[in-house]
C-alpha cells in the first residue's frame, strides 16, 4: 500500500478518509485530539518498513472525513462514542475484518473500547491514554463535551480550542502563547472534533471499569520523559488489563517517537501470530456487540 487516500463509509453515512502503508498484519492507528491523518503518518511508515500494514485515518469531522451526525456547526454529544466505534468497525471491515488497534492519547480510550466491542480487533496498544489523573474525579461526564459543542455552534472555535486545552491542564501563560502561535488556525479547523475527544475521555475516565473486559494481548506505552501524570495514567491502565505489558519508550511531552513505538507494536503482534490467520482454529468469528459497561 502506497499511502494514497482511500475512503470507507461508516454506519451513519459518514465518509472516512484513510491511508494504508505496507503489507502484512494490519494495525489501525487512532489519532489524538487535534490531530488529522498526518499525525500518525510517520508511525504508519515506520510500521510499514517493519512488515506491517498500518492504517491511519482522519477521525470524523477532521481533515477529509466528514461527519453525517453534525447539524450545521453543532456536533451532537449524545452517541458520540458509539459513532466513533462504528467508524472503527467500518475501517476494520475495509482491511479484512481482523487487525490490531493502537490508540494515541484520547484515541487510546477508543481503541480499548473497540477491542471490547468487536473481537475482530485482536491486539490493543495504547500510547499515553489520558485516564483521570490522581485526585481527579472518575465520575463519567459529558459536561466538557457539551461546552465545546455549544462554543463551536456559536462560531467560537478559538474559544473551544482554548477551553479544551485548559481542561487538560495547560496553564494560562501557555494558552496565551498557543492562541498567538502560527499553527493556531489549524487547531481551530479541528475544533468541532474536540467534542468527540471530550466525550470519550469524559465518559470513560477510569480504566479500572473497563480493563478486565479486555480479552486480547495488550501493551500500554508512555514516553520515559513524559509528564508524570500521563506516565501514572498509563501505568494504571496497564494494571487494569489482564496480562497487559507496560512499556516506557523513548519520548517526552506526550509525543510519539515512531521507531520506538513501532518496535513495541512488533513485540505485541508477535504475541498473537495465529490471530491474523482466518483459517486458524483459534481465530474468532467477527461479530459486533456493545461494551458491557454502565456507560456503553
Amino acid at each position: 500500500m502506497d499511502g494514497s487516500t482511500q475512503r470507507v463509509t461508516s454506519a451513519d453515512g459518514t465518509t472516512l478518509a484513510y491511508e494504508s502503508y505496507g503489507s502484512g498484519p494490519a494495525v489501525i492507528l487512532v489519532a489524538a485530539a487535534m490531530n488529522d491523518v498526518s499525525g500518525l503518518r510517520p508511525l504508519a511508515q515506520a510500521l510499514a518498513e517493519a512488515g506491517v500494514r498500518a492504517v491511519t485515518y482522519d477521525r470524523r469531522g477532521r481533515g477529509a472525513s466528514d461527519d453525517a451526525a453534525a447539524v450545521g456547526d453543532r456536533t451532537p454529544v449524545t452517541g458520540a462514542v458509539e459513532r466513533e466505534l462504528d467508524d472503527l468497525d467500518a475501517l476494520l471491515a475495509a482491511v479484512g475484518g481482523r487487525a490490531a488497534v493502537l490508540g494515541y492519547s484520547s484515541g487510546g480510550h477508543l481503541a480499548l473500547l473497540a477491542t471490547i466491542r468487536n473481537p475482530g480487533f485482536i491486539a490493543l496498544a495504547m500510547f499515553e491514554p489520558p485516564f483521570a489523573f490522581e485526585g481527579e474525579s472518575t465520575e463519567p461526564t459529558t459536561a466538557e463535551a457539551e461546552v465545546l459543542s455549544a462554543l463551536v455552534a456559536e462560531g467560537r472555535r478559538a474559544d473551544a480550542v482554548i477551553s479544551f486545552q485548559r481542561a487538560i491542564g495547560l496553564d494560562e501563560e501557555m494558552l496565551e502563547q498557543i492562541r498567538h502561535a502560527p499553527f493556531f488556525p489549524a487547531l481551530e479547523a479541528l475544533a468541532n472534533s474536540l467534542v468527540y475527544d471530550a466525550a470519550v475521555t469524559g465518559l470513560y475516565p477510569d480504566p479500572g471499569l473497563l480493563g478486565s473486559e479486555v480479552r486480547v494481548p495488550a501493551t500500554v506505552m508512555h514516553g520515559r520523559d513524559t509528564w508524570p501524570d500521563l506516565a501514572a495514567a498509563s501505568r494504571r491502565a496497564a494494571e487494569a488489563i489482564p496480562g497487559a505489558e507496560l512499556r516506557p519508550v523513548e519520548g517526552a511531552n506526550h509525543r510519539i517517537v515512531p521507531h520506538a513505538v513501532a518496535a513495541e507494536v512488533l513485540k505485541l503482534l508477535a504475541r498473537v501470530p495465529a490471530a491474523f490467520d482466518p483459517t486458524s482454529p483459534t481465530a474468532r468469528p467477527l461479530r459486533s456487540h456493545r461494551p458491557a459497561t454502565p456507560h456503553g
